[in-house]
């Protein structure tokens, strides 16, 4: 994909077209530095004004992929810095796309971090659950699946249905995948050796913020005692509770032409307490919960 309209980035942002909040991120520094190539460069304090202020709205289309937000701030940081020394402005700018440059990086880098440390508690035979897309998830069991046989149980994830892109990615590798529509999910979890998920964000508690429906599926698995995997970078921490849940267009749950005193609502995360976590894997290693 040829990422060289600012606009058309936003938009697939914002329509989530762009899957799984590393992608997202991305595309968020992407547009971030051609943000700041569009802006005019004579005034040091209104350029630092915009920047920031576009780095807020770019954050604001994904509000729950709080690793965006972090991502962004983490870019924006190093211009201020550079900015406060009296550095000139071009020399800012430069070394600000190079910043930008450098946490796309860091961010494909950790998914292959996590994928190592994954690797450890996929053994060979598993069958396991995911929920949703994640670009982290994909990236673990299509790693394990290089050395251990395995088979996938993906969930559609309504009402966007991005689980069936899921399970097109992990078949075109060679892995056994069986689709299922999310209210399944009982009727399979006690087949099922592992959960694997991502997460949007880590709260201070280990409770993550993710996909609708991965609540019921931690409650699954907690009753049946399977190992609930989340694995994430660990810029998705956030310092605060007070993340941003996000819902989406009433028209994907609810035609137009119903009754009137028919309503839907369309929450597209939701947070699970760490209490029903087994493990959170990130860069840094893994982290056991319960």
């Amino acid at each position: 994909m040829s990422w060289n309209n600012i606009y058309q980035i936003e938009e697939l942002i914002r329509k989530n077209v762009i899957r799984g909040a590393s992608k997202v991120v991305e595309a968020s520094l992407v547009a971030l530095k051609l943000k700041v190539e569009m802006l005019p460069k004579n005034d040091e304090e209104e350029l630092l004004s915009e920047i920031v202020r576009y780095g807020e709205y770019v954050s604001s289309l994904r509000p729950s992929m709080i690793s965006v937000r972090n991502y962004v701030s983490s870019a924006i940081s190093e211009f201020k810095k550079l900015l406060e020394k009296g550095a000139p402005i071009e020399e800012c700018i430069n070394v600000f796309a190079k910043k930008c440059d450098e946490l796309i990086d860091k961010s494909r880098k950790t998914l292959t971090k996590i994928s190592e440390y994954a690797n450890e508690l996929i053994a060979e035979g598993d069958t396991i659950l995911t929920h949703s897309y994640s670009n982290t998830v994909l990236g673990c069991l299509i790693s394990a699946a290089k050395t251990k046989k395995m088979d996938v149980i993906v969930t559609e994830s309504r009402p966007s249905m991005e689980g069936r892109e899921t399970a097109y990615a992990l078949a075109k590798e060679g892995i056994n995948v069986t689709l299922i529509v999310d209210a399944a999910v009982g009727t399979v979890i006690t087949s099922v050796d592992k959960v694997i998920v991502g997460a949007d964000s880590i709260l201070p508690d280990n409770s993550i913020v993710n996909k609708i429906g991965t609540l019921l599926i931690a409650l699954a698995a907690k009753e049946f005692q399977v190992p609930f995997i989340v694995v994430a970078d660990s810029m998705k921490k956030s310092p605060s509770y007070e993340v941003s849940i996000e819902e989406r267009e009433l028209s994907e749950v609810l035609p137009q032409n119903v009754l009137d005193n028919i309503t839907a609502k369309n929450p597209y995360f939701e947070v699970v307490p760490s209490k029903f976590l087994s493990y959170i894997i990130t860069e840094e290693g893994i982290q056991m919960l319960s």
